[in-house]
């Protein structure tokens, strides 16, 4: 029987009884129905551990749990993979994190370009990282992973290449590069993938990801949107050089 997992960012040990945070008892208690006694499997995040969990008792106020066994679990791919996409409208934006989560990847950097959409205010941008903070965190559960991709402040395009290290390997998916994807050299160590917003990069972005070592990149003769070029060039890379297939 396949038991439901769940995120709970808390100290795990074999034998401890730990409060819930209120979300994961929101997801295992009024989503999925569970009752005392009832059996589902625990992860940190941080690890490459995960614990056969017993609810202990469900009320109003708290949901406790007792962790039972713990085992080590090797599903994070071997690459080094960083996604960097341009912010885009919100169902685009949420199936890109998605899907790259399900993919591996370990980290995601959200940027403004020239034509992504607009930019919100503090507050709503705070609201906006919560909100795709858990879209990872519901990806994590559903695809067997036990790390947490690590998801970096939003930040414009220019300040992103800028900061970039230039000996990193890195590429930017553009219909108009000579090169393929499968010309790429085997990423050890790590690539980071550039993906541009809906309309993609502008003429002075590429040629400014061009100058700072960014290779142009083209996959195939069809033009991907915006929320299926990243996990397009993911799953070709972990199927090339990493651990699906």
């Amino acid at each position: 029987m396949r038991r439901t997992r769940v995120l709970v960012e808390t100290t795990l040990e074999p034998g401890a009884t730990i409060t819930l945070p209120a979300q994961a008892a929101r997801h295992l208690v009024q989503v999925l129905r569970l009752k005392a006694g009832h059996e589902f499997i625990a992860f940190d995040g941080n690890s490459d551990r995960e614990y056969l969990a017993v609810l202990e008792s469900v009320g109003k106020k708290a949901v406790t749990a007792r962790i039972l066994d713990g085992s080590r679990v090797e599903r994070e791919s071997p690459l080094g993979l960083t996604l960097v996409q341009a912010i885009s409208a919100a169902e685009r934006m949420d199936y890109a994190l998605q899907k790259a989560v399900e993919l591996g990847v370990k980290r995601i950097v959200p940027v403004w370009s020239e034509r992504s959409q607009r930019r919100l205010q503090p507050a709503q941008m705070e609201k906006k990282q919560r909100h795709w903070r858990g879209v990872i965190a519901h990806a994590t559960e559903q695809s067997g992973r036990t790390r947490l991709t690590h998801l970096a402040e939003p930040s414009t395009l220019q300040t992103v290449v800028s900061e970039r290290n230039a000996k990193s390997p890195a590429i930017v998916l553009d219909p108009t590069a000579t090169r393929s994807l499968k010309e790429v050299e085997t990423p050890d160590g790590g690539m980071e993938i550039f993906i541009g917003p809906e309309g993609g990069f502008s003429d002075t972005e590429l040629a400014m990801m061009e100058h700072a070592g960014i290779e142009r990149i083209r996959m195939g003769p069809r033009i991907l949107r915006t929320e299926t070029a990243g996990p397009a060039v993911l799953a070709w890379l972990q199927a090339r050089y990493g651990d699906i297939g």
